[in-house]
């Protein structure tokens, strides 16, 4: 007698379809997170702040003092500090890594 199917084939359809079941039972058992909605009375507060504008303007000699300590390095160093500044811990790690290691 011959079997249309392989046994093996068969197996894994089956294994296939209960990990398909199982794994819509999980996610329809689980609990949706529910997210707090602030109260009725901070709302009309938050409207009111975003429809006024901002006054704080900078004037071009004061945004000229911030970045005159930075604007006569090359390109190419301070694309590295601004990047170092993002992971200030890493820097520090880079120090006591060159501290240890010998040259």
């Amino acid at each position: 007698m011959s079997l249309p199917f392989k046994p093996h084939i068969i197996a894994l359809l089956c294994s296939a379809g209960l990990l398909a079941a199982a794994g819509t039972l999980y996610v329809q058992s689980r609990t949706p997170a529910t997210i707090a909605e602030p109260p009725a009375q901070q709302a009309p507060a938050l409207a009111a702040s975003t429809t006024q504008p901002v006054a704080a303007t900078y004037t071009q000699a004061q945004i000229d003092q911030w970045v005159a300590p930075i604007a006569l390095y090359p390109d190419s160093l301070l694309s590295q500090v601004l990047m170092a500044s993002t992971y200030p811990d890493n820097v520090l790690q880079a120090v006591q890594w060159s501290r240890i290691t010998p040259r």
